[in-house]
Protein backbone atom coordinates (compact mmCIF):
# COMPACT_ATOMS: atom_id res chain seq x y z
CA UNK A 1 0.00 0.00 0.00
CA UNK A 2 1.50 3.49 -0.79
CA UNK A 3 2.06 5.68 1.69
CA UNK A 4 -0.73 8.15 0.63
CA UNK A 5 -2.99 5.55 1.18
CA UNK A 6 -2.18 4.45 5.21
CA UNK A 7 -4.06 7.48 6.76
CA UNK A 8 -7.54 6.44 7.26
CA UNK A 9 -9.31 8.57 9.42
CA UNK A 10 -8.27 11.41 12.58
CA UNK A 11 -7.68 9.13 15.66
CA UNK A 12 -8.48 12.41 17.73
CA UNK A 13 -7.42 16.24 18.92
CA UNK A 14 -5.11 17.01 21.90
CA UNK A 15 -6.19 20.29 23.38
CA UNK A 16 -4.46 21.87 26.24
CA UNK A 17 -6.46 23.11 28.54
CA UNK A 18 -6.06 24.68 33.05
CA UNK A 19 -9.17 23.66 34.47
CA UNK A 20 -10.58 19.69 33.79
CA UNK A 21 -13.65 20.20 35.46
CA UNK A 22 -15.12 23.54 32.96
CA UNK A 23 -13.19 21.75 30.02
CA UNK A 24 -14.77 18.54 30.96
CA UNK A 25 -18.64 19.94 31.29
CA UNK A 26 -17.78 22.27 28.22
CA UNK A 27 -17.34 19.22 25.64
CA UNK A 28 -19.95 17.27 27.40
CA UNK A 29 -23.06 19.61 26.56
CA UNK A 30 -22.01 19.36 22.77
CA UNK A 31 -22.15 15.46 23.61
CA UNK A 32 -18.72 14.10 24.22
CA UNK A 33 -18.79 11.24 27.08
CA UNK A 34 -15.51 11.39 29.34
CA UNK A 35 -13.98 7.89 28.57
CA UNK A 36 -10.47 8.10 30.75
CA UNK A 37 -8.00 9.97 32.76
CA UNK A 38 -6.05 11.67 33.33
CA UNK A 39 -3.43 9.53 32.81
CA UNK A 40 0.15 9.80 33.14
CA UNK A 41 2.55 13.04 33.18
CA UNK A 42 0.77 15.12 31.76
CA UNK A 43 -2.63 14.35 32.74
CA UNK A 44 -4.14 13.60 29.67
CA UNK A 45 -7.92 12.52 29.73
CA UNK A 46 -10.31 11.76 26.85
CA UNK A 47 -13.67 12.27 25.77
CA UNK A 48 -15.36 10.41 22.51
CA UNK A 49 -18.66 11.63 20.70
CA UNK A 50 -20.72 9.02 19.10
CA UNK A 51 -19.43 10.72 15.44
CA UNK A 52 -16.12 9.07 16.30
CA UNK A 53 -14.43 12.54 17.05
CA UNK A 54 -11.70 11.90 20.44
CA UNK A 55 -10.78 14.97 22.03
CA UNK A 56 -7.65 14.53 24.47
CA UNK A 57 -7.93 17.46 27.31
CA UNK A 58 -4.31 17.65 28.45
CA UNK A 59 -4.45 19.46 31.52
CA UNK A 60 -1.30 21.19 32.39
CA UNK A 61 -1.75 24.82 30.74
CA UNK A 62 -0.43 27.43 33.77
CA UNK A 63 -3.39 30.10 33.33
CA UNK A 64 -6.75 29.80 31.89
CA UNK A 65 -6.36 33.91 31.60
CA UNK A 66 -3.44 33.95 29.30
CA UNK A 67 -3.57 34.88 25.44
CA UNK A 68 -3.34 32.03 23.24
CA UNK A 69 0.34 32.59 21.58
CA UNK A 70 -1.25 30.90 18.16
CA UNK A 71 -3.96 33.27 18.05
CA UNK A 72 -4.40 36.20 20.73
CA UNK A 73 -0.73 37.88 19.89
CA UNK A 74 0.78 40.13 16.80
CA UNK A 75 3.65 37.63 16.42
CA UNK A 76 1.97 34.82 14.61
CA UNK A 77 3.60 31.38 15.41
CA UNK A 78 2.91 27.83 13.20
CA UNK A 79 0.72 25.24 14.60
CA UNK A 80 -2.59 24.45 14.65
CA UNK A 81 -4.81 27.23 15.97
CA UNK A 82 -8.02 25.86 16.32
CA UNK A 83 -10.65 22.80 15.76
CA UNK A 84 -14.12 23.27 14.30
CA UNK A 85 -17.15 20.97 14.87
CA UNK A 86 -19.70 20.74 11.82
CA UNK A 87 -22.97 21.32 13.62
CA UNK A 88 -26.40 20.28 12.10
CA UNK A 89 -28.85 22.98 13.41
CA UNK A 90 -26.32 26.24 14.37
CA UNK A 91 -29.00 28.23 15.54
CA UNK A 92 -30.34 25.78 18.20
CA UNK A 93 -26.44 24.90 19.30
CA UNK A 94 -26.32 28.48 19.94
CA UNK A 95 -29.11 29.16 21.95
CA UNK A 96 -28.49 25.97 23.89
CA UNK A 97 -25.25 26.94 24.63
CA UNK A 98 -25.99 30.47 24.90
CA UNK A 99 -28.92 28.85 28.06
CA UNK A 100 -25.83 27.04 29.46
CA UNK A 101 -23.68 30.32 30.29
CA UNK A 102 -21.15 29.70 26.81
CA UNK A 103 -20.01 33.22 25.42
CA UNK A 104 -20.49 33.05 21.69
CA UNK A 105 -18.76 35.07 19.61
CA UNK A 106 -18.79 35.49 15.50
CA UNK A 107 -22.17 34.80 13.92
CA UNK A 108 -23.81 32.05 11.21
CA UNK A 109 -24.76 34.09 8.55
CA UNK A 110 -24.04 32.50 5.36
CA UNK A 111 -25.76 28.61 4.42
CA UNK A 112 -22.70 26.20 3.69
CA UNK A 113 -21.50 24.85 7.01
CA UNK A 114 -22.34 25.04 10.56
CA UNK A 115 -19.40 24.68 12.87
CA UNK A 116 -18.34 25.59 16.42
CA UNK A 117 -14.84 26.84 17.69
CA UNK A 118 -13.73 26.30 21.66
CA UNK A 119 -11.40 29.03 22.07
CA UNK A 120 -7.96 27.93 23.67
CA UNK A 121 -8.25 30.66 26.48
CA UNK A 122 -11.73 29.26 27.66
CA UNK A 123 -13.86 25.73 27.36
CA UNK A 124 -16.83 28.41 28.36
CA UNK A 125 -16.32 30.04 25.05
CA UNK A 126 -17.31 29.50 21.42
CA UNK A 127 -17.04 31.55 17.89
CA UNK A 128 -19.72 30.09 15.47
CA UNK A 129 -18.95 30.24 11.70
CA UNK A 130 -20.67 29.48 8.34
CA UNK A 131 -18.98 28.97 5.41
CA UNK A 132 -17.43 26.44 2.68
CA UNK A 133 -15.56 23.23 3.13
Amino acid sequence: MALRDQVTGLSHIGNRVHELARSRAFYELLGFEFTWGPSGPENVCALRHRSGLEINLIVNAPSAVEPNILMDVPDKHADITHIALQIEAIVEVETALKSAGVAITGNAASTHYSCVTPTATSSNSLRTEKGRF
